[in-house]
């Protein structure tokens, strides 16, 4: 996002500079929150998720955590992959993997009951803690919700 005073030069350079590290896109500032949330927040997210399926691996099988590490790190390049390159929507990766009445099938089953509201309630928490900050440096600096 960019303010109306932006010339377009400026823009250009902006985005030139950041090309090597990342793809800008242009949002609305009323959604960088929430691409903050999954472009910032989200690696840690996932890699809780994945600590947390490896652990459980490791204690119930006995396998490497080592081995399964580099696995579940594969298995998310690909995704990546698939997702920015191989036109596939979430949603829609989920149905090409998934055998009806299989085995993944009945395991994306059990995650959607078990995580139901999860990440509703996430979102709710980052935006909280967001909100908190904001007004933490509004009082030390006499932004617009200091008394």
């Amino acid at each position: 996002m960019y303010g109306s005073r932006i010339k377009e030069e400026d823009r250009q350079l902006i985005e030139h500079l950041l090309s090597p590290i990342s793809k800008p896109i242009l949002i609305d500032e009323s959604f960088v929150r929430i691409t903050s949330d999954l472009s910032s927040c989200g690696p840690a997210f996932l890699s809780f998720f994945l600590d947390q399926w490896i652990n459980a691996a490791v204690e119930t099988t006995g396998m490497d955590r080592g081995e399964l590490t580099w696995i579940a790190g594969e298995m998310l390049l690909g995704t990546g992959k698939l997702l920015t390159q191989g036109g596939f929507t979430p949603h829609e990766l989920q149905k090409r993997v998934t055998v009806p009445g299989g085995i993944t099938a009945e395991a994306l089953a059990l995650l959607d009951s078990s995580l139901t509201g999860v990440f509703h309630r996430l979102i709710a928490t980052t935006h909280g803690k967001y909100k908190e900050d904001l007004e933490k440096c509004d009082a030390q600096f006499g932004g617009p919700g200091a008394d």
